[in-house]
Order: structure tokens, then C-alpha cells, then sequence
């Protein structure tokens, strides 16, 4: 008869009446797990600090020119550590992005709105906001990441934004406000690709923080006025009447094209 064994395992937990060969296996078990999850920590929390370093470094510098090296010096970590996790320099910008989009400021306004289309226009204008308040942040990634081609972080990205117009639009659906002839998901993406046009024109300084999110919330109830019924047609003209008066009177390209000629007339 096999003698049964006692064994302390980690934590204070006592192993009971399990045979030496049993008992074994299952004590480095324990101990190669408990070992992997320490390792996920360890390695969660050296990406958070390089992730929190990129953003110290964008915010303090203006931009994303610095290199790995000075990214790993600031994050105290090895050299190659950055590469290790991320694999590039764009990877890690689009990880610190989509990082980023989950600390966006999108609460429930179902308590404060009971139209689905009034929180869809304010959830457009509290993204545009929080990007706008944050611009020495936002605008310095967006330009790093503009034609970078990333086949992981960038989907990832993509179908963040495209989920967050379809969750949107799945309220006003539910309400019976979309006509029967307008398909929900392409309607997403036309909004997410309007929403994408606005970011652009900001990100380069054509449009200044109030003008983004003017454009923002004109250009989603103008697509929006096209795809529902005449009753809540009624009520997206008072918002689009409403972001009219913030849409700026000039894009600063066209100011500057301006300029330009007026000069070259007087010379």
C-alpha cells in the first residue's frame, strides 16, 4: 500500500494522501505555473512602462522621433527589450494607440440621452474633444502612424473605431430610426471613414480643436439625415443647424493658398 504524503505547497495550501509519484507532478505543476504567471506580470508590466515612456516622450518632445534606445533608457529597460516585445518602432506607436483608444472618455449616456441619435452625435463630439484637449499627444501619433503599414496593430485599430459606430448604430436600429433601405454596417463604415476625414484635417492643423469637432458632429448628422426616416430626419436638421455655426469659415490650407496668391499678385 502506497503511503500517503503531506506536502506545503505555496501560499500556505497543504497537499493531502497523495502518492509520491502523484505528488510530485502536481507540486511542478503548480510551481511551473505559478512561475508563468509571475512571467506575464513581469513582462504586462514592462510593456505598460515602455508604452508609458513613449507617451512621456511624445508629449515632452512634440513628436515620435525618438529612438528605441532612448525608449528603453527611459522605461529602464534592456535594449532590446522594446524590440522583443513590439518587434518595431511602428508597432509599438499603434500598440500605445490602441491603448490609448480604451481610455477614451466614451461614458453611458443612456441615463442623460434617451435618443440613440443624440448619443451617437454626443459620443462623436466627446471623442473629437478628448483628442482636441489632448492634441500634443494625439497629433504627434497620428502623424508618426499616417502610411505606416502594420499588419497586426493596424486592423486591430480599424476595427476598434468600426465596432464603436456599429454598437452606435445598433441603438438607433433598435429604435426602428434607420430606413429599411440603408444597410447598418456599410452606414458604419461611411461614418468611421467621415470621422477618419476630420482627424486628418486636424492631425495637420487645418482644422483647430472646435472646428474639428464641428466638422465631426455636422459631417456624422449629415450622413445620418440621409439614412433615416423622416421622423428623426426632423430632429437631425436642428443638429445639423446646430454644428453649422462652429464649422470654421476657411481650412487653414485654403487660407494659406490664399495668402499665397495675394502675395505673388502684389510682387
Amino acid at each position: 500500500m502506497t503511503t500517503p504524503i503531506y506536502i506545503r505547497l505555496p501560499y500556505g495550501r497543504k497537499l493531502v494522501g497523495a502518492a509520491p509519484s502523484c505528488a510530485l507532478f502536481i507540486v511542478y505543476y503548480i510551481i511551473t505555473l505559478h512561475s508563468m504567471k509571475l512571467r506575464e506580470k513581469q513582462l504586462a508590466d514592462r510593456r505598460r512602462r515602455i508604452l508609458d515612456a513613449a507617451e512621456q516622450l511624445i508629449r515632452q518632445t512634440g513628436g515620435a522621433d525618438f529612438t528605441m534606445l532612448v525608449l528603453a533608457e527611459r522605461a529602464e529597460v534592456s535594449p532590446a527589450t522594446p524590440y522583443n516585445l513590439f518587434g518595431s518602432k511602428p508597432q509599438l506607436l499603434f500598440a500605445l494607440f490602441n491603448r490609448s483608444l480604451t481610455e477614451l472618455p466614451v461614458k453611458d449616456l443612456t441615463a442623460s440621452l434617451k435618443d440613440p441619435l443624440d448619443r451617437l452625435l454626443e459620443t462623436t463630439r466627446l471623442v473629437a474633444t478628448h483628442l482636441a484637449t489632448h492634441a500634443e499627444f494625439f497629433r504627434p501619433l497620428y502623424r508618426a502612424l499616417l502610411g505606416v503599414s502594420d499588419d497586426l496593430h493596424r486592423p486591430e485599430f480599424v476595427e476598434h473605431h468600426l465596432q464603436r459606430w456599429r454598437r452606435a448604430l445598433a441603438d438607433v436600429q433598435h429604435a426602428g430610426l434607420l430606413s429599411p433601405a440603408v444597410a447598418a454596417d456599410q452606414l458604419a463604415r461611411q461614418l468611421m471613414i467621415n470621422f477618419a476625414g476630420a482627424v486628418e484635417l486636424w492631425v495637420h492643423e487645418e482644422l483647430d480643436g472646435d472646428g474639428f469637432s464641428a466638422e465631426a458632429a455636422f459631417g456624422t448628422a449629415l450622413l445620418l439625415l440621409g439614412a433615416t426616416i423622416p421622423l428623426a430626419q426632423l430632429r437631425l436638421l436642428k443638429h445639423l443647424k446646430a454644428a453649422r455655426r462652429g464649422l470654421q469659415a476657411r481650412l487653414a490650407i485654403t487660407r494659406t493658398a490664399g495668402e499665397k496668391k495675394d502675395k505673388d499678385r502684389a510682387a
